[in-house]
Parts: structure tokens; sequence; C-alpha cells
């Protein structure tokens, strides 16, 4: 399938205001998109027109004017969604990837207080942020479309499936996935591409480990990617290239293998310790190993270890878990790594805003802390 084949329906009842951003993302190259009226109150004449069109996924505003007018009554579009994906499961419509975009406070007023309606979207866009990232937008939805058609090609054989459509191999698999991945899929029956969809994006790439994204990946290799130069990182990611993931999505989630990471690692300093080097001394390693002249990334606060390990969900800077506390938005899946905020961003209370927390477990920890520096949420 060609970029250029790429299209996607948009259902969006504000064309004046979404015109511009989809000029955005069409300007790329990478995607398409075919109008559809929006202002259907019939929800099965709203899908006869969507699943009329040869769009490959489909794009929907959140909230939407049924009738016209400024006070016409609205609905979300949860229940459109919804229809299309029951209609998929019962083998009545195409699986295809289902998009939300809309406004910030939308998603603060509606989709947020509705967790339900999260597992219907592969995934959500603030419509603020399409100016400055429409390539990166652009490069997701053309791998969802590619991602559901990988899907497709392995949906055959439960867990065994699951595993091709990662680009692996059952006897790679044994030793890069914890045994648990994929047990929904343990019980043989057929299921519906989106439900592999949103598994591997919600719990494989959106998550740390067995994948890792690229601020994690430098961060554990102690190197500072803004700070190196261009053809030592350049060099670096040639390196492990063997380590990259190549599964369903890839080319809208960049992401490595971290056991094929560790592995690599091992064999460049003849050792696996890394977690307990610091940053300074893993950087030196591979410059004496490779000849490139990569510097180390500083740490968030002076005093701060440099054994990194994590992310600030704050700062977005590397962090040794030491001077940290366990984030609020950290997995339940046990083979998940957790996520963390540094002390600085936890005592300034700087993760509220966008709903990250001390995590319960580091509580009691964070309180002793708040005391010892007379931290008070204003």
């Amino acid at each position: 399938m060609s970029n250029t084949a790429i299209k996607y329906a948009c259902v969006d009842d504000m064309p004046s205001e979404s015109n511009a951003l989809i000029e955005d993302l069409t300007e790329t190259g990478l995607v398409d998109f075919e109008p559809i009226n929006a202002l259907v109150g019939n929800i099965d004449q709203q899908i006869k027109d969507i699943e009329s069109s040869d769009a490959n996924g489909i794009l929907l505003d959140y909230v939407l004017k049924v009738r016209g007018g400024q006070g016409g009554p609205e609905r979300v579009s949860n229940s459109l969604a919804q229809q299309m994906r029951d209609n998929a499961t019962l083998a009545v419509g195409q699986d295809k990837p289902i998009v939300l975009w809309s406004s910030a406070k939308n998603f603060r007023d509606y989709y947020e207080r509705d967790t339900t309606a999260r597992d219907l979207y592969d995934l959500h866009i603030d419509k603020t942020k399409i100016p400055d990232t429409a390539n990166d937008i652009a490069n997701k939805l053309v791998a969802l479309v590619r991602g559901y058609c990988a899907i497709r090609q392995h949906n055959h054989d439960d867990r065994a499936g699951l595993i091709q459509m990662l680009g692996l191999k059952e006897e790679e698999a044994t030793d890069i996935l914890d045994p648990r991945v994929g047990d929904p899929f343990l019980l043989g029956q057929s299921r519906p591409e989106h439900e592999y969809a949103r598994y591997i994006i919600r719990e494989l790439l959106s998550e740390p480990n067995p994948l890792v994204d690229r601020a994690l990946l430098f961060a554990r290799l102690g190197v500072d990617e803004e700070g190196s130069e261009a053809g030592d990182i350049e060099a670096l990611l040639a390196d492990i290239e063997c380590c990259k993931y190549a599964g369903a999505f890839c080319s809208g989630w960049e992401r490595w293998w971290w056991q094929r990471v560790w592995d690599w690692w091992a064999n460049v300093a003849g050792q696996r310790d890394i977690q307990q080097l610091s940053a300074e001394r893993r950087v030196s390693l591979l410059n004496e190993k490779h000849g490139w002249s990569l510097q180390a990334a500083e740490p968030i606060e002076k005093d701060y270890s440099t054994a990194y390990w994590t992310i600030c969900e704050v700062y977005h800077r590397p962090l040794d878990p030491i001077d940290g506390f366990q984030a609020s938005n950290s997995s339940v899946q046990p083979w998940h790594d957790a996520r963390y905020l540094s002390a600085k961003a936890a005592l300034g209370f700087e993760g509220s805003e966008n709903g990250v927390e001390v995590h319960s477990i580091d509580r009691n920890r964070f309180q002793r802390l708040k005391k010892q520096h007379g931290a008070t949420r204003s």
C-alpha cells in the first residue's frame, strides 16, 4: 500500500475550523481526507455514508451537532464509533482505524470523564497541536492503516498471531516477551482487528518495557541526544538498528526492544550491568568502543544520580528512580516498568495539571519529603 493511497473519512460538524487543520495534514503528502456529512441525526445512515467511501480509516470530531445550527442538539461520537466497532465484530462491516480529534477542552469535558470511550479509538488528536506536529500525526495515521493490514494478515492463530504482528518469531518472543503478554488472545477464538490494535498500541507501544521510545533509549544509554554531534547519534542508531521494533504500527511509533539493546550493550561493554553505571561511564564506554564523541546527559538537579533508568513525566529528562517517586500514570501490567516523577516535579506539584500525581505506593515517602521541604499545594 503506497502512502498516496491512505485516505481518512472525516466526520466534523465545523468544516470551516477543520479545513485549515486538514490542509496541514494533507500538505505532508502522507494522507488525504474525504469529508462526510456530520449533520445526520440517524447513526445508521451516517455509517452507510462512511462505509460507502473508499477511505482506509475514520477521523471523528468528538462533539457533533446532529441537525445543524447553533441551537442544534449535540452528541459525542462514542455512539457512532461503538456501532462501527460492533459491526466489525459481527463481520457486518470492515474493521478500520478510528481516530478521535477535538479541542483540549472537549477532551477534558467529555472524553476524560468517560473511561469506557477510550476503548473505541486507536488514537486521539488534540486539534490545537496539529500545526506544530502535523508530520508526526500524519505518520501515525498512515501507520494505523498499515498496522490494521498487518493484523488482518496474521489474525489467525491466537497468541502466535500476535507475535507475528509484532514482527517476531516464536523463538524470539520467548526471550523478549514476558509470558503473560498476549494472555487475552490465548482462547483461540477469532478477534476483530481493533482488539489487537488496541492491545498493541496501549500495552506495548505506549508503555516502557518490553519496548522503549527514543527518549527512554537515550536516557538508559546516558546520552544527551541534543548535545551530541548529529553524526554520532546517527551512527549510534545505525549500530542498534537490529534492536528496532518492526511490527504493526512501527512507522508511526518508533520503538526499540530493550532486551535486544541490553544484549547489544553487553557486547559493546563486555558486561551487562548498565543500570549500575553512571551516564558518564556508559557514554565513555560507547565512545571508547566506536571512536564517537557522545555527550553524557546532565541530571535534572546537580545532586541527582546519573544512573538513569527512566524519564521524569514532567520534565521529560533522564532520571534515576532513586531521585523520584512512582507516578500515578504507571501501568498495572506486571511486565511494564513504572513511570516516575522527579522529586523536584513532585514537590512543585507540576504534574497535577496533566493528571499525574505521586502514586499511592510512594505516598508515605513523599509526605515525609514534603515535611522536610515544607512544600504545600497552592
